[in-house]
């Protein structure tokens, strides 16, 4: 077999570039280490704003060329000439060096209707249910910033995340005399936020919507962990497809969460509610035989050969280089290819089992609303907002109209909450409170770190404005998301947070 290729690593203008020679079109990805993990959660969609903006200047080039905006990178990138991917970096940093930052209010309306067409609801089920509403959850909730961001703070965030610092550079083919990067600020480097799921029972399954069955675990980093993941690429495939005939689209994702961690991803795309529950039992029953004893020898050897190639194929160089440019951004170990190499080389079964094992211990599957897989094993873990919360004292403010609980609101100094007719509370403390979204009716509701919605309806309890008043003194105008009752997006950014 052909030996490592090799990633030639410079600095250029102050960014740390990746350089790799492959057959074929030249390549650049211009990338930086900022997402949706990064942005608080009521200034959802401001990094997905800047990638819009960057290419509003990019449209008529004639060549392949295009972006994303993801949990821990934003890219851009373009195949072609080696004179059109040079004019591709130029103009991507001249456009973030001089946003056209009149156009935040029409790129907003853009992706609200760029939204409306995602299909991802379980893996924001997944997402929100492991993390809460901590900063690796972000990718599962609305870009609540397209309501109210403006050019002032779109700006402030390019000039503080879109900077030489907090970059890298992937090229093929010959290094170029000037890209323009010097066009960019200096700046810093921002590390990526902490993993830090919710405490809860493990495994378990939660429902979620209709057509899919979708499990993910925790994972670390490294060769080994991406063995794991094409061992198990082979494996759901064989059991969902071909063993079981249950799924025709089946899926093995792993997402780098950081330095650290990563997210394995395993299910498969299932239409009715009897199948769906017997592929959610399967991938199961999968991931106890992985942890138990390992992959067949035959089947590791084969996920092995497919990942060696990466290593060794010209034409995946790029990948390489990426994988390098992705690591050296958030500050992970730095080992060399041979080195990796050897670790792929030496990963046996017990190799696999180890990591499967660990992972299976953090598995949460979503499976659809009328599918039930309850069993000693692999059950649900439903969460109760009221279970042991402590009373709030404060202004009592009771229900407008009789109802079966007989709720009062609570507002504290420290603390809102709802106390029932059988004296339990339900209480939201105010530094757990990671956004508040209110509408133009009055409606407030509060996001806790845990993914709970709190929601406050003023025409719910008597003196309601006044109810209302009282607790947004105690919530800063940071946490403030403006919604509107209809979901359309303005031609005005809304107002922040409602007048005192």
């Amino acid at each position: 077999m052909s030996s490592v290729h090799q990633v030639e690593r410079s600095v250029v203008d102050g960014v740390p570039t990746f350089r790799v020679d492959t057959p074929g079109p030249a390549f650049a990805m211009l990338l930086f280490r900022v997402g949706r993990s990064d942005e608080p959660l009521a200034q959802a969609g401001i990094t997905h704003l800047v990638e819009h903006l960057a290419f509003h200047r990019l449209h008529h080039l004639p060549y392949e060329h295009n972006g994303s905006t993801e949990p821990l990178f934003t890219r851009f990138f373009a195949e072609g000439d080696p004179d059109e991917v040079t004019e591709f970096v130029r103009t991507v940093a001249s456009s973030l060096a001089d946003p056209p930052l009149e156009r935040v209010r029409r790129e907003a309306r853009i992706i609200g209707e760029e939204a409306a067409e995602r299909n991802t609801e379980a893996l924001d089920v997944l997402l929100r249910s492991r993390h809460g509403s901590g900063p690796h959850a972000r990718s599962g909730y609305p870009e609540y910033g397209l309501w109210w961001l403006d050019a002032d703070t779109v700006g402030a965030w390019i000039r503080e995340r879109f900077v030489r610092a907090n970059a890298a550079l992937v090229l093929s083919g010959d290094l170029p005399e000037d890209l323009g990067l010097d066009a960019l600020p200096l700046g810093q480097r921002f590390v990526p936020p902490p993993v830090t799921p919710i405490e809860q029972p493990l495994p378990r399954h939660i429902h979620g919507p209709d057509g899919i069955v979708l499990g993910s675990m925790l994972a670390g980093c490294g060769p080994a962990v991406g063995l794991t993941h094409a061992v198990l690429e082979r494996e759901v495939e064989q059991r969902l497809r071909h063993d079981q005939g249950l799924s025709y689209q089946t899926i093995a994702e792993r997402d780098l969460l950081g330095p650290t961690h990563s997210e394995l991803l395993i299910g498969g795309v299932v239409r009715d509610a009897e199948p769906a529950g017997r592929a959610a039992l399967a991938v199961r029953d999968l991931l106890a035989e992985l942890s138990e004893s390992g992959p067949d020898p035959a089947l590791l050897d084969a996920a092995r050969r497919k990942v060696l190639r990466q290593f060794r194929d010209p034409l995946a160089a790029v990948g390489t280089a990426l994988w390098e440019a992705e690591g050296a951004l958030i500050d992970a170990e730095i080992t060399s290819l041979e080195d990796d190499v050897a670790t792929l080389e030496a990963a046996t079964t017990d190799t696999i089992a180890t990591i499967v094992g660990a992972a299976f211990e953090t598995l949460i599957m979503t499976v659809p609303d009328d599918v039930d897989v309850d069993d000693e094993l692999f059950g649900p873990c439903p969460r109760s907002e009221t279970e042991g919360d402590a009373p709030v004292t404060g202004r009592s403010f009771k229900e407008s109209r009789i109802s079966r609980r007989r709720t009062t609101l609570v507002v504290g100094d420290e603390a809102v909450g709802m106390r029932f007719s059988d004296d339990t509370w339900w209480r939201v403390d105010y530094d757990q409170v990671e956004a508040v979204c209110w509408y133009d009716d009055g409606l407030r509701e509060l996001m806790t770190v845990d993914g709970l919605l709190f929601p406050v309806d003023p025409t719910s309890f008597r003196q309601g404005a006044v109810a209302v008043a009282a607790l947004d003194t105690h919530l800063p105008e940071h946490l403030w998301a403006p919604l509107t009752g209809d979901g359309a997006i303005p031609d005005v950014p809304l107002t922040r947070r409602p007048s005192a």
